[in-house]
């Protein structure tokens, strides 16, 4: 008899109703979660491979410059290795520098604090836009 003054109990109270309003409530938060962890990778990964790409051509740019610059250099000094090894030397001389300043340590930081201020850039973004 209790089971029965129960389901009359829930009927008259509508909680089934309300307890399935609650789980699709709770399954329709779980989906915009996902989504927009989805969104968030997206975008992550978008800045990634424009960054590599980026980085990729820059290197490359150096790379033939450098090429060109030691051939010039070969061609005033009429040497046939002279340019190569006067730019190779340049390169070796900046990265002593670089090591010397500890610029390596400062860069990292450098780019800690740019990541972490995008981010926080983005949440006030989001926030904002709600």
């Amino acid at each position: 008899m209790e089971t029965q003054e129960k389901g009359k109990l829930y009927k008259f109270l509508k909680i089934d109703a309300i307890i399935e309003n609650l789980t699709a409530l709770i399954e329709a938060r779980l989906e915009l979660a996902k989504l927009e962890i989805k969104e968030e990778v997206a975008k992550l990964g978008a800045k990634i491979i424009a960054g590599i790409v980026f980085a990729f051509l820059l290197v490359m740019i150096v790379i033939f410059l450098s090429i060109s610059l030691a051939t010039w250099v070969n061609y005033m000094l009429a040497s046939m290795f002279l340019g190569y090894v006067i730019v190779t030397g340049f390169y070796m001389l900046v990265l002593a520098i670089l090591i010397a300043f500890k610029v390596r340590i400062w860069l990292q930081l450098k780019i800690e604090s740019i990541l972490i201020d995008a981010e926080e850039t983005n949440q006030e973004d989001e926030q904002g836009g709600d």
